[in-house]
């Protein structure tokens, strides 16, 4: 991810937080996901997994996670792996998003 990206996935975000249609919000989030449309789906559901943590993006990565095991499909495994580790407070790869390190650090300082 570019530092263009992080502001337009920040756009995005302020986007979803002035709205109240989260059943339009799923539908966009999910046709990103399985859309071959969308060439940076998985960076968008990984930023938006660790962001807003939601448990129905958990429980559709976790659901396309075990299609792919029942296929034995290594790269669909991988792929939905990728996602779900957005998931994690530790997540490693929070360091190509500058917007979500900033949120994540003033998170960590008002935890008791």
């Amino acid at each position: 991810m570019t530092l263009d990206s992080d502001t337009a996935l920040v756009r995005l975000t302020r986007a979803i937080d002035a709205t109240d249609r989260a059943d339009e919000i799923e539908e966009v989030v999910r046709w990103v996901l399985e859309s071959d449309n969308c060439p940076s789906g998985g960076d968008i559901v990984r930023y938006l997994a660790f962001r807003y943590r939601w448990s129905w993006l958990a429980d559709d990565l976790h659901r396309n996670l075990m299609e792919c095991v029942k296929h034995d499909d290594l790269r669909g495994i991988r792929w939905y792996e990728w996602m779900l580790e957005a998931f994690d407070d530790a997540w490693e790869d929070i360091e190509f998003y500058p917007s979500l390190r900033a949120t994540h650090e003033e998170d960590d300082r008002h935890r008791p």
